[in-house]
């Protein structure tokens, strides 16, 4: 089953690293033309580029720098851990982190005031106002800040009482919430159209997610469309030209969700994900690669498809091979010619890695 994981990993990995990149340089209408195996290439290329363009927009954005700043991040290391996680400790006084875990609920009428960090003091200030009906927190956006500069507000916060087999839990239903540094909102996320079926085990029929980490929007749809089929569209944009959407459904055995295990009742995955110019189709038949204890390369292939797209036209697909011990996606052109598709994500991935660095430190690419 290992190798499995493996397999579906490349595939989603090389995925995408193709498919996110930047429109900014594609000047086309989107009709229709026909293109050499060497120019599908270059669109390729350029559609790595594009990635690390929008990357550097994300780390360069408002929202990646405040973090950077409020955990002084340098070389994958938070510098100023201890600092942040004296506040979250002290915030303790107020919000009773143990409670909150012990009753299963967040409860969002009782904590409603404003918490002001006391520079000097150390202590969280907590201020109750007469209507007051969201929670918002006031604390300097970096360890040698002198001013409290940063407010986090939950306008809005609902949850439900679910049963989960013999358990039961609070789940949120709606969330809205904003983060603003220097009067300048960096993030805000809201949570909202959230349904459960209401049975013994409930899972969310519906749900919706956006996320705004400036300058980017971030969208997350799930729909449950029937007890063992399941929907998600997902996609990002900053409103110029890094954009990216994908649909994808899934396949399960059964709807008996409390006994539910993936790796052997997942049937059935296919998805559409179209960027620009650029379409790419998959699908893979679960079900029948999952009861398989060693598939072959021309197994895997049979039963995992991903097609590529360039203006409506086929320029390739890819394919699993096996040299050995070593696992590799190639990408299989047009005109029948093929290469391994480190050629285009082993660059990437350095200059990737020099963009987050910050954040993540070195990779370990063993």
């Amino acid at each position: 089953m290992n190798k499995i994981r493996i397999i579906l990993s490349l595939v989603v990995v090389l995925l995408f690293f193709l498919i996110i990149r930047c429109d900014k340089d594609d000047k086309s209408e989107g009709v229709p033309q026909k293109t050499t195996v060497e120019q599908d290439k270059q669109n390729i290329e350029n559609s790595m580029d594009g990635i690390l363009d929008c990357m550097t927009m994300l780390k360069n954005g408002n929202a990646a720098t405040s973090v950077k700043a409020f955990l002084k991040m340098s070389g994958g290391e938070a510098l100023s851990e201890d600092w942040v996680q004296d506040l979250i400790d002290k915030l303790d006084v107020h919000f009773n982190w143990q409670q909150i875990e012990e009753n299963g609920r967040f409860d969002f009428a009782n904590l409603a005031g404003t918490y002001s960090w006391d520079i000097n003091a150390l202590v969280w200030n907590y201020m109750s106002v007469s209507g007051n009906n969201k929670i918002v927190l006031q604390f300097p956006s970096h360890e040698n800040q002198t001013s409290l500069n940063a407010v986090m507000t939950l306008y809005e916060y609902s949850d439900e009482y679910l049963n989960f087999s013999s358990d039961s839990y609070w789940f949120p239903k709606s969330v809205y919430a904003n983060l603003v540094v220097d009067q300048n909102e960096i993030a805000w996320v809201n949570l909202s159209n959230v349904e459960y079926d209401g049975g013994s085990f409930q899972i969310p029929v519906s749900a919706d997610i956006e996320v705004y980490v400036k300058p980017f929007t971030y969208n997350i749809n799930y729909i449950r469309e029937t007890p063992t089929r399941f929907n998600f569209m997902v996609g990002y944009t900053n409103g110029g030209g890094c954009v990216m959407n994908i649909n994808a459904e899934f396949q399960i055995t059964h709807s008996d969700y409390e006994n539910l295990d993936l790796e052997d009742d997942l049937n059935f995955i296919e998805a559409t994900i179209q960027h620009g110019n650029l379409k790419f189709t998959g699908s893979a038949d679960m079900g029948t690669l999952l009861q398989m204890d060693d598939p072959t390369p021309s197994q895997v292939n049979q039963l995992v498809n991903v097609d590529v797209y360039y203006m409506g036209i086929k320029i390739g697909d890819l394919e699993y091979r096996e040299f050995g011990d070593e696992e590799e996606v190639y990408i299989v052109y047009k005109d029948g010619s093929s290469e391994n598709t480190s050629r285009y994500y082993e660059d990437f991935l350095d200059g990737l890695e020099l963009i987050v660095y910050d954040f993540t430190g070195e990779w370990d690419k063993k």
